[in-house]
């Protein structure tokens, strides 16, 4: 989630058939379990989550927060986090399949977009960064995880949304469409200004190009309006 969130309504539906599966809700710590047996023949399920209250400012959320679960042998047991990196991989994945993409092709999609978002945006051991990178995993948690990067990157990413919806560019959905168009569907190292400085490969979210991804989310000419 966008931080903890009490409340949230969570729907399941199966990929890539959207059967709907059912439902459940977040705890008042923002917490969630998956329903018994909602996997049961089903290798990759849609989690899409809703509404609730933030814990830590107490204001509603007005975010819809996706993932993608897949069917492992210690699903039931592994720590899922619903957030806005997963959300723009699970975009990502939902306007690049079909009814007839197989379960093999999904995880590959799921696994190339997470690397190339994770490039682009500088969470790699590259940028210095050699804690959990799974963007799946609860990052605020991170005396268990080791994960503060994966907090520092979300961060950078809510602001630069709420950004955009604030000068009323466009909705939280079509943000995260643009950023899902953007950042997933290549490795952009090459081609983003480089960290001379510490000599490592530039990212969408340094000093250097951030307004180069800013300005390609809102459009040059929106971008440099006064």
């Amino acid at each position: 989630f966008d931080g903890y969130i009490s409340g949230a309504d969570i729907s399941y539906v199966s990929l890539p058939s959207n059967t709907f599966l059912g439902t459940t809700s977040s705890n008042a710590f923002g917490y969630f379990n998956l329903p018994d047996n909602l996997l049961t023949g089903v290798g990759f399920v849609k989690a899409t989550a809703t509404g609730g209250n933030d814990i830590a400012s107490g204001y509603a959320s007005d975010k819809t927060l996706k993932s993608i679960i897949q069917n492992k042998a210690d699903v039931y047991s592994t720590n899922t986090n619903i957030n806005i990196l997963t959300t723009i991989v699970t975009t990502a994945v939902e306007n690049d399949i079909s009814e007839t993409t197989s379960g093999a092709e999904i995880a590959e999609k799921m696994a190339n977009f997470e690397a190339n978002l994770k490039t682009n945006i500088g969470l790699t051991s590259l940028h210095g960064y050699s804690g959990n990178t799974s963007i799946y995993h609860d990052f605020l948690a991170n005396s268990k995880y080791n994960s503060i990067e994966i907090a520092y990157h979300h961060a950078v990413l809510i602001c630069i949304i709420n950004i955009i919806m604030s000068v009323q560019y466009s909705t939280f959905n079509e943000a995260i469409l643009s950023f899902a168009n953007i950042l997933t569907p290549s490795n952009l190292s090459s081609v983003l200004v480089e960290d001379t400085v510490n000599s490592i490969p530039g990212s969408y979210l340094d000093l250097n190009n951030v307004s180069i991804f800013i300005s390609n989310v809102l459009g040059a000419s929106k971008y440099y309006t006064n």
